[in-house]
């Protein structure tokens, strides 16, 4: 869904700034996190890439292999289950490494998810992760 609406972005007429999308990425440090979005769009669905960002998402090899990663876990025939500590390691290697990497999944940590909204769950979670 995220790959999708990342292509519905960078599709004609709907194009933002990207010059200034890049720099807010810079910013906040999600750099590799942009470039992996964008490569995904192209890679996945076949979205045009914006010609004069090509070689900022095609810079970066770890973007390459995680692309790659998820591409073919997309394309797999059964859905395999992430464990925690392969999910955590994707997630440094997407920040760009191991401090902004763990400063981000400390973020992920503290911050409540999709399911911890819904009604009627609140009890159904344990307090700390049990293996």
């Amino acid at each position: 869904m995220w790959i999708a609406d990342v292509a519905a972005l960078i599709s004609p007429g709907h194009a933002p700034d990207w010059d200034r999308v890049v720099a807010v990425a810079r910013e906040v440090g999600a750099e590799r996190i942009l470039r992996l979005g964008l490569r995904l769009a192209s890679d996945v669905l076949g979205a045009d890439l914006p010609v004069h960002l090509e070689p900022f998402i095609r810079s970066d090899g770890a973007v390459s292999r995680l692309a790659a990663q998820i591409t073919n876990r997309l394309a797999s025939p059964e859905p395999r289950d992430i464990g925690i500590l392969q999910r955590a390691a994707f997630r440094v290697r997407m920040r760009g490494g191991l401090l902004p990497g763990a400063a981000y999944l400390f973020r992920l940590l503290l911050s409540p998810t999709e399911e911890d909204w819904t009604a009627g769950k609140e009890g159904n979670r344990p307090l700390f992760w049990t293996p």
